[in-house]
């Protein structure tokens, strides 16, 4: 039963993985002298530019770490809400819980530094 789950959790990581994918590749922002107003790429548009290119790496790499860690709570709530009573259950619910926050926390600081060090060499 265990393998079963692991398995299934290891199928929805990849998953996830591949279908966020695009946000490295397309987080592209909105040319105001285009006439159409499209969406280009900003990995294909400053294609020399490296501080953007691990710019936009580096954030879409942390949003990926946050969506994956908001998943890994959902999943410890839906283990601790089929415990069943099962001080176990409850118990590994309540330590992947505790270290998706600490997780989370770490991520929401990384990306603040980043955030800060872009700032100040005027990365956008």
């Amino acid at each position: 039963m265990k393998t079963t789950t692991l398995q299934y959790l290891t199928i929805i990581i990849i998953t996830l993985v591949f279908l966020s994918l695009p946000i490295l590749t397309l987080a592209g922002t909105v040319d105001p002298r285009s006439n159409l107003g499209s969406a280009t790429p900003s990995l294909l548009k400053d294609r020399g530019d490296l501080p953007q290119i691990v710019g936009t790496i580096v954030r879409g790499l942390l949003g990926l770490l946050g969506v994956l860690l908001i998943i890994l709570i959902i999943y410890a709530g839906f283990i601790w809400g089929t415990a069943k009573g099962d001080t176990s259950q409850v118990q590994k619910a309540k330590n992947i819980i505790i270290t998706a926050v600490v997780g989370l926390t770490l991520i929401l600081g990384a990306y603040a530094i980043t955030l800060y060090i872009f700032k100040g060499f005027n990365i956008s």
